[in-house]
């Protein structure tokens, strides 16, 4: 159906839009064609579990996002939802995609498709036309260029497929122009893949496989009605997976397989303007300008893959038996450094236009960190009868984290003040030693194979993720947020305006980039225990005529052992004092007619409390976070 509707989304979004249960991005005529997909089933977002043809291609951060994929290299894929058995060790969306290979005959291919302006709607009548009014931003191109070939280099014994691929998507921007006043601003990616596969059967028995599939990325975005052009991100990355697998048949009854591989990914934000402005933003207006304030992050996520299974089948022992086993190694990391540039090393923050605070960062900056996980599990299908099927597993997991001593240069300035040179000493998290039961099976209630009664319960333990880290890693890019006083009134930082001491009057916080609400110096919590998720379900699926069935599901899932961050300095009781600040309106501005009597109220803490040596968060299990989804369909 991917191959046949005329849609962008032919990728993991595609997919996930056909498989009940799940959501993803909406996509609206191809629009999502370069995005990273969003994974949600049953009411649990994260988690997820990608492979691309046998390498776990998801992201090492809580999130899982998944690497960018070929869709047109798949010659196979499946989705499940729920009722993972044991080889899975998360609850969440499990993909698996196998991509082409070789055969003795020549087979290739080639597409190009796309589309423009031209034919795409809008509500306008023909004076507005006229004018150039625009009822939405305009797509200027978004193309597909793609294909491939596949064949024998040794008949009978080495085969090869090859397919490029190359993508566009570019959109000028409505209500947003570019320095010149009249050049729209515009959104633009354009990714190129390259998949090569060679297949080496040895003998009958043993077979080797290699894979790799490179990705290259090049984004520019943000800018908007409310983001200036100059505050643009202009992205590139590189990111691919590769890997070398052996198989091997034994006695028709046994197979085993040995794969080595891993996905990664290198990206960074380039291209400020040169002399541009400092970041800048307004808190009330929600206005953006200034350089980008990711211009010069450099970003590197890897997971590495060891892999080993044996399926074995035995026959007519009480039953059929297809007894699985496997072992798994899986090595990750996300740390994102940021480098020092010839923009300025902080960002302005402003209230309705008047100068408010300034956020300074600490480039330049390079942590280290990684999270390891192994796995071994077993697991039994078990077909008793003609009409039931057992199947039945247990995983065995050791998740660990640690964060190597490291050191840094002085931050540039004004940073350098809450950012000295100095080192850090290895923090170890506390590693995690689980067991995950899985018990399910199916009945065939009339034994024409056309009624199928599903059901039975699975756990599935949190993995450590390489997020989990950034928390106590004091190598993090950090941003520290002071009051400004613009004294003379520039609307930009000069020496003297702040005091830069951490403990001092003007200091607010100081907390990690990219991770939403995370404060620097965090600790790790020795008492920090695993989260785990139960899953029960059950599942009739009827047949009512060819090609034709009815489902109904019924899930029910409960998460347990969840976590948050807590500031273990500052608990919250100690914010007593309240704050009541006026609504100004839709304008923003406090005092005039619009003003609609209402006030907000929000809480601080005494001075008491201030600075950074109050600011100590570490991860706690908190009772209360329980969370429980129950679905049916």
């Amino acid at each position: 159906a991917l191959e046949t509707i005329p849609r962008g989304s032919d990728g993991y979004i595609g997919l996930m839009q056909q498989a009940p249960g799940t959501r993803s991005n909406i996509d609206v005529g191809g629009s999502t064609a370069n995005s990273a997909p969003v994974f949600r089933a049953f009411g649990m977002n994260g988690q997820s579990w990608q492979q691309l043809d046998g390498v776990v291609t998801a992201g090492p951060n809580g999130g899982t996002q998944s690497t960018y994929v070929d869709y047109q290299s798949f010659e196979e894929a499946s989705i499940q939802t729920l009722g993972h058995d044991a080889s899975v060790p998360t609850r969440g969306i499990s993909i698996n995609a196998v991509v082409k290979s070789g055969a003795n005959d020549y087979h290739g291919s080639a597409y190009y498709g796309g589309t423009n302006h031209n034919f795409q709607s809008d509500n306008l009548d023909d004076d507005l036309r006229a004018q150039g009014v625009l009822s939405g931003d305009k797509i200027v191109v978004r193309d597909d260029v793609n294909g491939d070939l596949g064949g024998r280099i040794l008949r009978d014994k080495l085969w090869f497929w090859v397919g490029p691929r190359m993508r566009r998507d570019k959109v000028d921007v409505l209500g947003c122009m570019q320095e010149d006043g009249t050049t729209p601003c515009y959104t633009f990616e354009k990714s190129t893949f390259l998949t090569h596969k060679e297949t080496y059967q040895m003998n009958p028995a043993n077979r080797l496989i290699g894979f790799t599939q490179f990705h290259w990325r090049d984004n520019t975005r943000n800018a908007s009605s409310t983001t200036a052009w100059e505050a643009r991100r202009h992205q590139t990355s590189l990111d691919g997976t590769w890997k070398v697998e052996y198989q091997r048949v034994q006695r028709q009854t046994l197979f085993i397989n040995v794969l080595v591989g891993a996905w990664w990914n290198n990206s960074g934000t380039f291209d400020a303007f040169p002399g541009g402005r400092p970041p800048a933003a307004d808190s009330v207006l929600a206005t953006t300008w200034g350089t980008n304030v990711e211009y010069g992050d450099r970003n590197h996520q890897e997971r590495d893959n060891i892999v080993g299974t044996m399926t074995w089948y035995k026959p007519d022992w009480f039953g059929n038996h297809e007894v699985k086993s496997g072992v798994e190694y899986y090595s990750s990391a996300a740390n994102r450094r940021r480098e020092t540039t010839d923009a300025a090393n902080y960002q302005l923050f402003f209230r309705s236009g008047i100068p408010d605070r300034i956020g300074a960062y600490n480039a330049p900056v390079a942590p280290d960190s990684v999270a390891k996980y192994v796995g071994i599990y077993g697991q039994d299908s078990w077909r008793l009868t003609k009409k039931l099927t057992i199947n039945m597993g247990l995983r065995f997991a050791v998740d660990s984290g640690v964060i190597p001593s490291q050191c840094r240069d002085a931050a540039q300035a004004p940073g350098d003040v809450a950012n000295p040179a100095q080192c850090f000493d290895e923090l170890v998290y506390p590693t995690w030693h689980s067991l995950a039961p899985r018990l399910r099976a199916a009945y065939d209630i009339a034994g024409d194979g056309k009624t199928v009664l599903k059901g039975g319960w699975g756990r599935y333990n949190r993995m450590r993720y390489a997020s989990d880290l950034f928390l106590a890693n004091k190598n993090t890019i950090n941003q520290t947020i002071y009051r400004w006083r613009d004294i003379n009134n520039n609307k930009d930082y000069d020496k003297g305006e702040v005091n830069l001491d951490p403990n001092g009057p003007d200091f607010l916080s100081r907390s990690i980039s990219n991770v939403t609400g995370s404060l620097v110096n965090g600790i790790v919590n020795p008492d920090e225990e695993q989260a785990w998720t139960d899953e029960y379900m059950l599942q009739v699926e009827r047949e009512l005529m060819s090609d034709f069935a009815l489902r109904f599901t019924g899930v029910h899932t409960r998460a347990l052992n969840m976590t948050r961050v807590e500031n273990s300095l500052r608990p919250y009781g100690v914010y007593n004092i309240p704050i009541n600040n006026p609504d100004p309106g839709p304008d923003g501005v406090v005092g005039n007619a619009d003003d609609t009597g209402r006030t907000v109220t929000y809480w601080d803490y005494s001075s008491a409390y201030n600075g950074e040596k109050f600011q100590s968060p570490w991860i706690v299990n908190d009772p209360t976070a329980a969370q429980r989804h129950a679905l049916e369909i």
